[in-house]
């Protein structure tokens, strides 16, 4: 017998027009359940010069401010309290996501069936707060086995499943500047993907570069992204004098990623903690060898050294660029090796898998049976 179509709601501050791997990731499982037959509205936060509510595809995008869930959740909202009545099942994205934490609540409220997905490691100054958040919920998605471990540090009796993220090529966001790469014949370029924040330690990749090019002149860096330490960075470079073969595109659109991984021969993270790595997916799909550190999410994407490089330190970071530098075969072949991982992340799959823990908790919440939520189309 075919499952129930599902009303579901997918909650987070993080959605375009922000640009990230959980806006991505959100947008591509809110797609890939509503390709399953379920009706799917994402609710997200109000934002200025974008609409309260729009159809976008399959999709309902719902924007509502931290006000307006404070007072769905004080009961003064009645508008509101019938809309988050509807859904079948609240799955809330990211605990340090303000939006996602009122859901939780909000879903508790109304006894409404409830997942968290959790795309982040939360370590040091994060933990007070995110542990008070973590109280809210039971039942936790993670995204990799490195989240489920944090989840445990952060709640030892939540109830964790494991659930990838998932890859496609689909590029939703709108912003379509160009990067700017002009490559010559014997140049060889390396590139990281990644927000300019100080936990995702993107200095590290400019020293990096400073130390290759005192004997590789034939090297080009470009750093794609976006964040608080765009300008300190670009300072690092200049005072560096490295800024002339190292390159900041800001934040660009999904297809021109695409496009500059394309033409790179050498991927590197330098992020110390990273709960899954979507960049790394998109560095495979183009077969592109990526070096990277092991202590985090990455590892369950690259297990073998004949996928990629997963190193402790920066001295072996540079040792192994400096081995992809010098063999093109090497380059090559860890590339193809590593791109039938991807089968292993497809949305299509990843959604089947997360509709799963939904009926799960739909059926534990109605032990006599499932109760779907009845009336109109969302």
């Amino acid at each position: 017998m075919q499952p129930q179509s599902l009303k579901i709601a997918l909650i987070t501050d993080n959605y375009f027009p922000q640009i990230g791997g959980v806006e991505y990731c959100v947008d591509a499982l809110g797609r890939h359940l509503a390709a399953l037959g379920h009706e799917v509205c994402i609710i997200t936060r109000k934002r200025k010069h974008y609409p309260l509510e729009e159809r976008k595809g399959s999709l309902l995008i719902k924007r509502i401010s931290y006000t307006q869930m404070c007072m769905t959740l004080l009961g003064f909202s009645r508008q509101y309290n019938k809309f988050f009545a509807q859904f079948d099942i609240i799955n809330a994205h990211s605990l340090g996501s303000i939006l996602a934490v009122q859901a939780l609540l909000l879903a508790k409220k109304i006894k409404k069936p409830h997942v968290l997905t959790s795309h982040s490691l939360y370590r040091n100054l994060d933990n007070r707060l995110i542990r008070g958040f973590a109280l809210l919920v039971k039942h936790v998605i993670c995204v990799s086995h490195a989240v489920i471990d944090n989840m445990k540090s952060l709640k030892k009796n939540a109830t964790t499943y494991y659930i990838p993220n998932g890859f496609d090529i689909f590029s939703p966001n709108g912003a379509e500047k160009s990067a700017p790469l002009i490559k010559k014949s014997d140049e060889l370029i390396i590139s990281t993907v990644s927000r300019l924040s100080s936990k995702k330690k993107v200095s590290h990749f400019i020293l990096v570069a400073y130390e290759l090019l005192k004997k590789h002149n034939n090297l080009k860096f470009f750093i794609v992204g976006d964040g608080p330490q765009s300008t300190k960075l670009q300072r690092m470079a200049n005072q560096l004098g490295i800024a002339e073969s190292l390159f900041f595109t800001g934040n660009i659109s999904r297809t021109a990623v695409f496009h500059l991984i394309q033409q790179t021969d050498i991927f590197v993270l330098t992020s110390p903690h990273e709960a899954f790595g979507m960049v790394i997916l998109e560095a495979i799909y183009h077969k592109v060898p990526t070096v990277a550190y092991a202590n985090n999410g990455i590892s369950d994407i690259i297990s073998s050294e004949k996928a990629g490089f997963l190193v402790s330190s920066m001295p072996e970071m540079i040792e192994k660029i400096i081995q992809l530098i010098h063999d093109e075969t090497l380059r090559s072949e860890l590339g193809e090796n590593a791109h039938p991982l991807l089968n292993k992340f497809k949305w299509e799959d990843i959604a089947k898998q997360t509709l799963s823990v939904y009926y799960r908790l739909l059926i534990s919440s109605h032990p006599q049976g499932i109760s779907l939520t009845e009336g109109k189309k969302l």
